[in-house]
């Protein structure tokens, strides 16, 4: 019964907090399902507690004398001898100790539904996290043909702080500061490599939001980071509003309105123009399997831009066009255990904006009509994961296999506003992309995790673009979250 009433409070949680409110979109938070260690300081002050007679450990209780506890069993244990200590009263010795354990569990304990009065002195004013990665990356915009000019590549790091504070109950306000610095290859449009270029990369803040709860509603306004469904729909960071309603333990419902910049998707790579967007999403959890429904639309006529991009695949030519971002997309996904560790996941997703089309007559060096792209609107990626990764606990690992087919106005290809590992192309309206790719989680230590990746992609069709296969993109990776 506390397991159904955790989980319950657990997804309400979550659904209050699904545009980013949480800390967590800065840091990897606690798993409440992990267990806690054996060697766990929490353990001693859990006996020391017994030897007072706040806890019993005779088997029938939450506690279970020499047995692990998973941390949401931990707080369930804390939470009756915070009752029992006020009830009855308690020792000084016995007083510390439940006050370290009540400060290690706070957050359980208070989704448990222990009454806000008895946890004030345990929370904390204001809450930092943060997380700091370091990689090498090869061909990032994962948009150039192979045998063309070379994509810029190098070490990058980034690291990000995220504030959290509860300003008054039921509204909480969170910020995030981003950092981040890149040693890259220059490139100078003609397929040639230069000498490594140094950025001092860029110091802002891409967080700062208002979440309002109530019950099973919450209101959300600010800058977020919000992905739709499973994440080949998102409008990434952007400016708004959005709300979201849990009915129930297992559905979510979402909304919001707001304004992103196109530069935020990737494809206009010279307009600072902003567009008016909305997007809705719902998701459905039954056992262990979830159905997401997701639809993203920019709204009103967003501004014409020129877009560059090489299509030579000598990389002699340089060529600009213009055209405009226009979305009005619709996705549907999966998420269901096969087996013990083994998961299928895949998502589907076409845009049904009205007047996809693209005019090479502009720009530096037109391209001819002849080479015009028809419009493939649909998309498409699955994949299946293997393992046990837990980013609290060392050693566990996950290992994915991904294939996509996207079209070439499935989804904006060249901005990260999606959450595919790879680009589904070379730019919105331009040749698409399908292949494989392979990724693999492992975790060095608590928060400390090493991925790497690697992608073989195709344009959707080799004759139309003039070339048949794109450079492979592959990173390594290390995280480290706090």
């Amino acid at each position: 019964m506390m397991k159904k009433k955790y989980i319950a409070a657990l997804v309400l949680a979550a659904a209050a907090n699904v545009f980013g409110a949480s800390a967590a979109q800065g840091a990897v938070p606690n798993n409440p399902f992990d267990d806690v260690p054996k060697d766990h300081w929490a353990y001693q002050s859990i006996a020391t507690l017994q030897q007072e007679g706040i806890i019993k450990g005779d088997g029938k209780q939450a506690f279970r004398g020499g047995a692990k506890l998973m941390r949401y069993e931990m707080a369930a244990v804390v939470g009756k001898a915070l009752s029992k200590a006020k009830r009855d009263g308690i020792s000084e010795r016995g007083q510390e100790e439940l006050d370290k354990l009540s400060k290690e569990f706070y957050d359980e304990l208070k989704h448990l539904g222990v009454r806000m009065a008895a946890l004030e002195k345990y929370k904390p004013a204001a809450a930092f996290t943060g997380d700091i990665r370091a990689r090498y990356i090869a061909n990032p915009k994962h948009a150039t043909m192979k045998g063309g000019p070379k994509d810029s590549g190098g070490f990058e790091d980034r690291v990000r702080l995220t504030y959290q504070t509860e300003v008054m109950p039921g509204a909480t306000f969170t910020a995030r500061l981003n950092y981040g610095n890149a040693t890259k290859n220059r490139w100078n449009g003609l397929g040639t490599d230069t000498a490594p270029s140094d950025s001092d990369g860029t110091l802002y803040f891409d967080m700062g939001q208002l979440a309002f709860r109530k019950g099973k509603s919450s209101l959300t306004i600010g800058r977020m980071d919000t992905k739709l469904g499973l994440g080949v729909v998102a409008p990434g960071v952007h400016d708004g509003v959005a709300a979201s309603y849990a009915p129930d333990a297992q559905t979510t419902w979402r909304v919001g309105l707001g304004s992103m910049n196109e530069q935020e998707k990737g494809a206009l790579v010279d307009s600072e123009t902003s567009v008016p967007i909305f997007y809705a999403d719902a998701s459905k959890t039954i056992g262990r399997t979830t159905l997401t429904l997701s639809h993203l639309r920019t709204l009103g006529h967003p501004a014409t831009t020129n877009v560059w991009q090489p299509w030579n695949a000598g990389g002699s030519i340089a060529n600009y066009y213009e055209i405009s971002l226009a979305l009005e997309q619709y996705a549907i996904g999966l998420k269901a255990p096969i087996a013990k560790r083994l998961w299928f996941t895949g998502e589907y997703v076409t845009n049904r904006a009205g007047g996809l089309k693209e005019d090479y007559s502009s720009g530096t060096q037109g391209r001819p009509d002849a080479t015009r792209k028809s419009v493939d609107r649909d998309g498409w990626w699955a994949g299946l994961s293997y393992g046990n990764l837990q980013m609290s606990v060392p050693h566990t690992f996950q290992i994915d296999l991904v294939y996509m087919h996207m079209g070439n106005w499935a989804i904006d290809s060249t901005g990260y506003g999606h959450g595919l590992w790879a680009n589904g192309g070379n730019y919105l309206g331009m040749d698409g992309a399908k292949g494989w790719g392979v990724q693999l989680q492992y975790m060095l230590g608590r928060n400390v995790d090493l991925t790497a990746d690697y992608f073989f992609m195709k344009p959707i069709d080799a004759k139309t673009a003039g070339f048949t296969e794109y450079q492979s993109p592959w990173q390594i990776a290390l995280n480290y979250a706090f």
